[in-house]
């Protein structure tokens, strides 16, 4: 009787052991694959200002371009466009472009709920320095959700990146 209380013991703490190793492996699996999609973004924001020298979103290829290479990475966030929204991610923001002590405005560019895009799992918004400069902050979001037991987002944790700043040409 004492070796079975003492295997079954034994057995709930290398299953507890295990849940813990896979979570924190399933976490830094997610939050390496938002990274990876955040430094595209940034890449083909830069790629399309250096080569055309106009903003991207002035290209229509350029939405088309980050959502077909973010396809093909297999980054893929299920939620609305609440997500960039958020208070919590826009007093992020501000706290982070305000941070130089320079007033910078931050408002929501991609994706905006009036053009009815749909919410891909990223936001981009337009820090606006003074007229002739701007820069973009881009956000991703590191998620877990288990819906094959029906379970929905268990968490969902934003990353965040800025680009270089852009000068329009006058």
């Amino acid at each position: 009787m004492r070796d079975s209380v003492g295997s079954s013991l034994l057995l709930i703490v290398i299953i507890i052991i295990l849940g813990i190793v896979s979570s924190v492996i399933i976490t830094s699996n997610s939050y390496t694959k938002a990274y990876k999609a955040k430094t595209n973004i940034n890449g083909i924001l830069d790629r399309y200002y250096m080569v055309n020298d106009q903003d991207c979103f002035d290209n229509p290829n350029c939405i088309v371009s980050i959502n077909k290479t973010l396809t093909n990475m297999g980054y893929k966030v299920n939620g609305d466009i609440s997500n960039c929204s958020s208070s919590d991610i826009l007093k992020k923001i501000e706290k982070i472009s305000n941070a130089d002590g320079d007033s910078v405005d931050v408002s929501l560019f991609y994706p905006s709920s009036t053009n009815g895009d749909e919410f891909n799992g990223y936001c981009i918004f337009k820090n606006t320095i003074n007229s002739t400069s701007y820069y973009y902050t881009i956000v991703t979001f590191s998620y877990f959700n288990l819906n094959t037991l029906n379970i929905g987002t268990l968490y969902k944790i934003p990353v965040y990146g800025e680009t270089r700043t852009y000068y329009l040409s006058e």
